[in-house]
């Protein structure tokens, strides 16, 4: 949600210098649905996956004899070796059967505090739905690539391991968002964007003000914005009707967004580091402005 040290800002130069891949197993396409461009861009992905996290992610588009289960992209794990590129011998296997319209994930146990059931479930079941009902596999399949990355990269920062460190010294008879929600009683996504629209109305933007996420931090230490752009900003804001809350279930992620009838107000999105921060990056990556200004968003948020 990105040179920076985020995943999507890493992307445009790994492209630029990318003239190799990994062996042919990490990306197989049986069924010709990715351009040159898409396996280069998910080619991208998984270096830096593999290169800041050891984790080898695979990606498989075939049609699949009998049922799609579990058991069946397990079994093809073990045929792939999945881990092989990893020192750990840690790994993500990715399956898509378009022609039964599913999505399967195996990944090795040792990253099950990473990728929770709520987050495989919801690749599984929901994020390529859009996305077959439209027949664009291609925008669906990046986009599963670029889920899997970025919850990593999250998972590198200080405060999230911190948060799993005290989460897990909570009481086991505590649900995860009652448990998260001992972080974010006061700090909701609302008034996290209110004072970012405060600091834009003074026309100064303090990154260790507790409001931007990490990867947002970097963005804005490098920011270039005159005073009176940030105030017309923030007036402009101020003038949109009140956003909606929507939170993931699994709490790490939230959007406050606006009625449909307001096109012109783009959404905000949110991470959860052991505090609810506005993810500027996720703006500027996720929504796209059509010829009437209009704000478009190029990834759905199915959590809503």
């Amino acid at each position: 949600m990105k040179i920076k040290k985020s995943v999507s800002l890493l992307l445009g130069s790994i492209l630029l210098l990318s003239g190799c891949f990994f062996k042919p197993a990490s990306i197989v396409d049986e069924l010709g649905l990715l351009t040159p461009g898409d396996v280069a861009l998910v080619t991208s992905y998984q270096k830096v996956l593999l290169k800041s996290n050891d984790i080898d992610l695979r990606l498989v588009l075939k049609r699949v004899d009998g049922n799609l289960n579990s058991r069946s992209v397990t079994e093809l794990a073990t045929e792939m070796d999945l881990g092989e590129f990893s020192t750990k011998k840690i790994g993500i296997l990715v399956l898509i059967d378009p022609s039964k319209k599913k999505v399967r994930i195996h990944i090795n146990k040792a990253l099950r505090i990473l990728y929770s059931d709520v987050f495989i479930n919801y690749i599984e079941n929901q994020q390529m739905v859009p996305y077959f009902m439209a027949d664009d596999l291609s925008a669906g399949i990046v986009t599963i690539v670029e889920l899997i990355v970025n919850q990593a990269q999250l998972a590198k920062t200080d405060r999230y391991w911190l948060f799993l460190t005290q989460y897990n010294q909570l009481s086991n008879n505590k649900s995860l968002a009652d448990n998260i929600d001992l972080y974010t009683q006061s700090n909701s996504p609302n008034k996290v964007l209110e004072g970012h629209l405060q600091s834009l109305q003074r026309g100064t933007v303090n990154t260790q003000s507790g409001l931007y996420s990490n990867v947002t931090q970097e963005s804005l230490s490098k920011w270039k914005t005159s005073k009176k752009q940030m105030q017309k900003s923030a007036s402009f804001y101020k003038k949109c009707p009140k956003p909606q809350l929507f939170v993931s279930d699994d709490h790490f992620y939230a959007v406050l967004r606006y009625p449909l009838t307001s096109p012109h107000c783009s959404p905000w999105f949110f991470v959860n580091e052991q505090r609810w921060r506005l993810d500027l990056t996720a703006k500027e990556r996720l929504i796209r402005f059509n010829q009437k200004n209009n704000c478009q968003k190029s990834t759905n948020y199915f959590f809503d």
